[in-house]
């Protein structure tokens, strides 16, 4: 459906949104909850205010503390592990008190993100 340049144009109207149905949804609507972003912003301004390990879980893992808590739990076990490899996560879950789910949304994230990556024993590069 094309609308026509003048209403698009109109910042002026009413608050609402157009759902999938075309139906007016009120984004005043107090029964509304506002989701918070997951998306992820690195600029350079954020990355130079970074004071320790806190902010950086907090900007990686934004408005969930049980997964920024599971980071900081990973990161700093691999960080001071034997050649930063640990062969199961499930015992830093244990030790942490961090949920199964929890421990698999932060390793997924970190390894999109490149954070971390598998390593089996058939990778060449690691022996």
């Amino acid at each position: 459906m094309v609308q026509p340049l003048a209403v698009l144009a109109d910042f002026n109207m009413a608050l609402t949104n157009r759902s999938r149905s075309r139906c007016p949804v009120s984004t005043q609507n107090p029964t509304l909850t506002l989701m918070t972003s997951t998306k992820v912003e690195l600029s350079f301004n954020k990355i130079a205010r970074l004071a320790d390990l806190s902010d950086l879980a907090e900007l990686l893992f934004p408005g969930n503390r049980n997964q920024q808590h599971a980071f900081l739990a990973v990161y700093i076990e691999l960080k001071w592990a034997d050649h930063h490899m640990v062969p199961n996560l499930g015992e830093i879950a244990r030790k942490y008190g961090i949920t199964k789910r929890t421990l698999e949304r932060v390793r997924a994230k970190m390894r999109r993100m490149g954070l971390i990556d598998h390593v089996s024993r058939f990778n060449a590069t690691y022996g």
